[in-house]
């Protein structure tokens, strides 16, 4: 399956992912992000078995992952101690006056807890009530020795949001991918009229995110007596809070009706950037991918207690160049040598599609032969990348770079050096002496060479 970066399955499993989540069959499906086109159900379940039959995606103790897959934690024993403490918190808190309705974020929402996480509570309030409510809300957690920053105890109440009933449409600001993410995962914990409800229901950007569309629901907000005493007094006690905050807030928003602690800048804030983001983690995962070494070469860089230096070329035909060079670098390593060397293809890029004239196991089993005491593996196919090169020095924690004085990128490879806080060793080559120079003196025998003539190979290497 190609694209997997516009794949609605893939998305939602990899943005919760970021979060450290692991999905069940119907927590995909109810979070499952908007594609080309909506699924249905039973066309969600037959994307699903195909994925799963491809290999693409893997299913394990109910839980829907996509390889490799990050070490998973078995929270749920940790997710039921603390969603029960947060019903009987929830109970309490909405006996508060102008408390309507207590809500369930976060990661225990997600149920992705971890046993030092608080219990994160969306508040809905009487008619501009927020500040009042929230006094009561704070009281009764410092009473209860809950309260977020102030008591360090597990299970501490941390009051996140405050929404007046009045006024449950999320602000522009807030109406990204994380935001949408939030909401969609809010877990009701005690709410008699259906404010929840409600409150999706007058979100309806939440479509443009999401491939369940939002469920219609009546929106009329419950009556509420207020005086003038009341607005007076919350007007009072919000300046009051004000006042408290001034200096603190950054990127909250506090307004009259509503109240946005804690907030979290997330550079996935729309499904375009997801794709974004998704191919560039693919071109990472690339990377990473193709800087794999043999097991036996980490081995010895990991036991090596002496210096760790780098030679990297082609070395099609050893000419005597060549093996000159390798004995001078050979002679200025106090430690380990290692030459890598270019692939097949990123040779046929450099130099034409009819070479090399050995292949690379080939080139690598006769340098083997030819310098037992140097270890020599293959450089990745796209090591003309500056990102490819520069994590493999850090791999091979290499100290030690050598190349030859008429290097056509030697301005380049002192950059790296820097860079990377690498010694680079330039070693004096005779400039009579090169593959370009040997062959066009063969000319007769440049067609037999062509033809990968293993004895006239040897000769041209032998008179080089």
């Amino acid at each position: 399956m190609q694209n997997l970066e516009k794949n609605a399955l893939f998305q939602t499993l990899f943005y919760a992912r970021t979060f450290q989540q692991e999905l069940s069959v119907v927590q995909l499906w109810q979070r499952l992000f908007l594609g080309q086109n909506r699924f249905t159900k039973k066309e969600f379940a037959a994307q699903l078995q195909q994925m799963l039959a491809q290999g693409i995606l893997l299913q394990k103790e109910q839980q829907i992952f996509y390889l490799p897959r990050q070490k998973s934690v078995n929270n749920s024993k940790i997710w039921q101690e603390k969603y029960s403490l947060a019903q009987k918190a929830a109970q309490e808190i909405q006996k508060l006056p102008f408390v309507w309705a207590v809500g369930l974020t976060g990661s225990l929402a997600a149920h992705n807890c971890q046993g030092d996480d608080d219990l994160d509570f969306l508040i809905i309030t009487a008619p501009k009530r927020v500040y009042w409510a929230r006094f009561f809300c704070y009281f009764l957690a410092w009473l209860k020795h809950k309260k977020h920053h102030l008591y360090k105890v597990n299970n501490s109440w941390c009051f996140n949001v405050f929404l007046s009933a009045d006024q449950l449409l999320i602000p522009f600001r807030k109406r990204t991918l994380y935001g949408a993410c939030q909401l969609k995962m809010l877990q009701p914990l005690v709410d008699p009229q259906n404010l929840f409800k409600q409150l999706l229901a007058q979100n309806l950007w939440l479509d443009s995110f999401f491939n369940q569309a939002i469920a219609p629901f009546e929106t009329v907000c419950p009556n509420f007596k207020a005086t003038k005493f009341g607005d007076w007094s919350e007007s009072l006690m919000r300046k009051m809070q004000l006042n408290y905050m001034k200096g603190k807030i950054t990127r909250e928003i506090v307004t009259e009706k509503q109240i946005f602690f804690h907030p979290l800048q997330r550079k996935i804030a729309s499904l375009a950037q997801l794709e974004q983001f998704l191919q560039q983690s693919f071109q990472k995962q690339q990377v990473s991918s193709s800087l794999v070494l043999p097991q036996a070469l980490q081995e010895k860089i990991k036991n090596n207690s002496g210096e760790i230096a780098l030679i990297t070329g082609v070395f099609d035909l050893l000419h005597t160049q060549h093996q000159r060079f390798i004995r001078e670098a050979l002679l200025q390593t106090s430690g380990l040598l290692l030459i890598g060397l270019e692939s097949d293809k990123r040779v046929k890029a450099m130099k034409g599609e009819k070479r090399p004239f050995y292949n690379q196991n080939e080139r690598l089993l006769r340098l083997q032969n030819l310098f037992p005491q140097v270890e020599v593996f293959i450089l990745p196919d796209n090591f003309k990348q500056k990102v490819v090169r520069e994590r493999l020095l850090r791999k091979l924690c290499v100290n030690k770079l050598f190349i030859g004085d008429r290097d056509s990128h030697l301005v380049d490879k002192h950059a790296l050096a820097e860079k990377n806080q690498i010694s680079l060793i330039t070693i004096k080559e005779k400039p009579q002496i090169s593959m370009t120079k040997i062959l066009q003196q063969k000319k007769l025998q440049k067609e037999l060479l062509f033809a990968y003539d293993r004895e006239q190979l040897k000769k041209v290497e032998q008179n080089g």
